[in-house]
This record gives C-alpha cells, structure tokens and sequence, in this order.
C-alpha cells in the first residue's frame, strides 16, 4: 500500500509537468499563428495590410482562378489600399450603402454566378464585402469616375489646355489645328444618341463613320453644351471628355449642327496615377 502511494506521487508531478509542457506548446503555436497572421507588411497613410490580409486575397484568387503569387497578391492590395485613400480625397463614397449598391450590381450581371456562390461560402461577410465588392468599387471608380469625370484631379493639364485656346484667332479652328499638328475631327450628335465623327480634312468615303453610343446623361451632357455656343463660334470653355480636353467650334450647315473639335490629351493614366500616389505615405515592415 506504501508502494502504491509512493508511485503515485512521484508520477503524478511527472503527469502535470507533462500536461502543462503540452498546454504551453499548443498557447504558443496558437500565439505564433495569431502573431503571424497579424504581421504587419506595409501600411499605406491608415490602412495596414498584413498576412491575414494576403490570405484572404490568396483565397479570393485561388477561387477565382487567378495567380496567388505572393508579390502579385501583395501587390494588388497596396493598389486597392491608394485607390481607397484617393477616392476619400476628393470625397467618392465609399458607404455600407455604396458597397451594397455594388454587390447588387456583381450579383445582377455577372457571367460567373458559381465562382460568385464559392466566394460568398469560403469568405466571412467582411472579407466579401471588403476584400472582393469594395476592392472592386474602388479599382473602376478611380479611373471611371476619378481619372475620366473629375476634373480637379487634372488641373496641370487643363492650364495648359487654355494656353492653346487662347491662341487661337478668327474663330478658325481648323487652321489652328492642322499648323499646330494638333488632331481634329467633325462630330455630329444623333437623335438616337450615337456621337459621329469625321476625320479632318474631309475624305470622299463617309459612308461609315466611327461612332459611339453616348448614355442619357452623356447626351443631356452635350446637348445643353452645345446650346449655349453661338454658331460658327468657338466655345470659351474647355470641354472635359474622358481623357482629352476639347476645344469646340459649332457649325450650322444644311439644317444640321455639327462641330469641329480640337483634341488634347490629358495625362495617360498610368502617369497620372503614378502623379496622385506620390504624396500618400508608404511604409514596409
């Protein structure tokens, strides 16, 4: 009976080391794994990207069947997080409500409603929500709606654009052009909403022009623009369309209102993104 005893207390210290070694060890790979997954990598002026976020993209990816890369992943997430910060610059929404006008879109139109299924089992609803819907808002919107519509983000341009309309005399446009090399098209806007433009000089075949099919408010857009210039006049403004700056001259021929324009370019995009994350503050763990 001693012996018994004996054993048991000289075992029994033995079991609660060991119990107590095997607690320790998984507490600390549980602390490793939550240390790591939480490892900062970059922050980009308040958002901080760190491993759970790259996992999360890997995920996304790896679903979608796009590369998961590791420099690729990290990659397009410090692109997500500048075109965050730019859109709260010039004031874009980015709302629970925008995100939600989003996802409705995605889920209404897209072509790829298995794919779209497997992303809402596999992530949390803040990973969709931020990782794939808003990632998506703010990817088209900084140059849909930032780069093509707004016109502050393209000041340094547009003060030269007004150098070369000042130039310009007797209300000839097509002269200017063609001196100063600058591109010139005839445009007609159509009851049907399509814009049509000819090459100038005028060439004998415009049996098929190039044309485009502009939205409601495109075609509101150039008709109240269109109004307001007297005939055969240049416009004192500039026109701001997509990436060009244009100078108009409104003509009246046969019945018809067609216009001259004059195009110059904005800066490219990819120029003009380098341009506006010059001044948001990167910084790399």
């Amino acid at each position: 009976m001693v012996e018994c005893i004996e054993l048991m207390t000289t075992k029994t210290p033995n079991r609660i080391l060991n119990t107590i070694a095997i607690v320790v060890s998984v507490l600390g790979s549980l602390l490793y794994f939550s240390n790591h997954r939480s490892k900062k990598i970059v922050q980009i002026a308040d958002i901080v990207i760190d491993e759970e976020s790259l996992g999360t993209q890997e995920k996304i990816n790896k679903i979608s069947g796009l590369s998961t890369q590791r420099e690729g992943l990290l990659r397009g997430l410090i692109d997500t997080a500048y075109n965050k910060i730019l859109l709260k610059k010039y004031g874009f929404d980015l709302s629970k409500k925008s995100i939600e006008l989003e996802k409705n879109r995605i889920e209404k139109n897209t072509q790829l409603p298995k794919i779209l299924d497997q992303l809402k089992q596999s992530l949390s609803k803040r990973e969709f929500d931020e990782f794939f819907i808003l990632a998506n808002l703010v990817n088209q919107a900084v140059y849909f709606d930032l780069y093509l519509k707004n016109e502050q983000t393209h000041l340094e341009s547009r003060r030269r654009a007004l150098e070369v309309l000042k130039k310009i005399s007797n209300n000839d446009l097509l002269s200017f052009a063609h001196q100063h090399k600058y591109p010139i098209s005839e445009m007609q806007i159509t009851k049907d909403h399509r814009l049509i433009w000819y090459p100038l000089p005028k060439t004998k075949d415009r049996s098929s022009p190039p044309s485009t099919f502009l939205n409601q408010e495109e075609w509101d857009r150039w008709e109240n623009i269109l109004k307001k210039i007297p005939p055969n006049q240049i416009a004192k403004a500039l026109i701001s369309h997509r990436s060009f700056w244009l100078i108009i001259k409104k003509k009246q021929t046969l019945g018809k209102t067609t216009f001259e324009v004059l195009f110059l370019n904005k800066m490219p995009y990819d120029q003009w993104l380098k341009s506006q994350r010059m001044r948001i503050p990167i910084k790399y763990f």
